[in-house]
This record gives C-alpha cells, structure tokens and sequence, in this order.
C-alpha cells in the first residue's frame, strides 16, 4: 500500500527519506527486472517535479569518488554492468556524502581532490521543505555496501 508522504507541494529531507522506506521507491528500478540508475534518477525527477513541484526536481550527472580508492561494486542480483573508473571530478565541483541508511545525499565542506577519476551515476537533485539543496538516489540500492569515505560530486 502506497501511502502519499507529502500533501503540500514541498517535502523536508526527513519525509523524503521516509517516503523511500515506506513506499520502496528504488523496487523495481534497479536490480534483475529494473533499469540502471540513469532510470531510478528519472523517476524520482518525475516524482518530485509532478507531486511536489516546488522542489524543483532535475536529473543531474555526478561522480562518486572514494579518496581511499575502494571501490565499486554492484549488489548480488543487480543485472547491470560493474561501475568503472572512468569520470574525472570536475574543478569546482560540489561534495556531498550519503545520509546513512538513507537515499539522500547532502552537501558538505570537503574540498575540492584534485585531479582524479571516479564514478559516473545519475540522481535527481531537489530543493527540500526549509530551502537546501539535496541529492536523492533512488538507484542506491544498486550498489553493494559503499566505502564509508564515498562522496559524490556534482
């Protein structure tokens, strides 16, 4: 049973977490029947923008990047390709580490790595109930457990 999470045009990031746990929102867009992650980024961009058109919902492109080197890997079932190392950070580009446990991501103060190479994934960027800016991933389930030093840049 699908319940609707938010009744105004906004959510804050706690509802939106909730709103993935309750209404498993990554089911079936990742995985052996699902899509990639470019397609779990599109759906949670179609949510937001129809249900909750004040958060200016929009697919955006990043790249995940772990200064220890771990890496990637896809979780047993997901039929997909194996990340690879292929995106360089872009200068200037924003960081932003996961909220454990969850499908956000939100922006913190690390710097800038330096010239490196990490992996290329899709989420959908929001702006939440009381204004920050935050990445949501529904396609996170796409993954094994991420290195605890995994960021994302965007």
């Amino acid at each position: 049973m699908r319940r609707n999470m938010g009744s105004s045009s906004s959510m804050s990031m706690a509802v939106i977490v909730a709103d993935y746990e309750v209404n498993n929102r990554g089911e079936g867009l990742v995985g052996p029947f699902g899509g990639d992650c470019q397609f779990a980024a599109r759906a949670a961009e179609e949510f937001f923008s129809k249900i909750h058109g004040l958060m200016r919902a929009i697919m955006v492109t990043v790249v995940m990047y772990s200064p220890s080197g771990a890496t990637l890997s896809l979780a047993p079932g997901i039929n997909g390709t194996a990340p690879v190392k292929d995106r360089t950070v872009p200068d200037g580009a924003k960081s932003y580490r996961l909220t454990e446990g969850s499908c956000v991501w939100t922006q913190d103060d690390t710097q800038h790595p330096g010239p490196c190479k990490g992996y290329v994934h899709y989420v959908a960027s929001v702006v939440t109930l009381d204004g920050h800016n935050i990445m949501v991933d529904w396609g996170i389930a796409q993954f094994a457990k991420l290195p605890s030093d995994m960021m994302m840049f965007v």
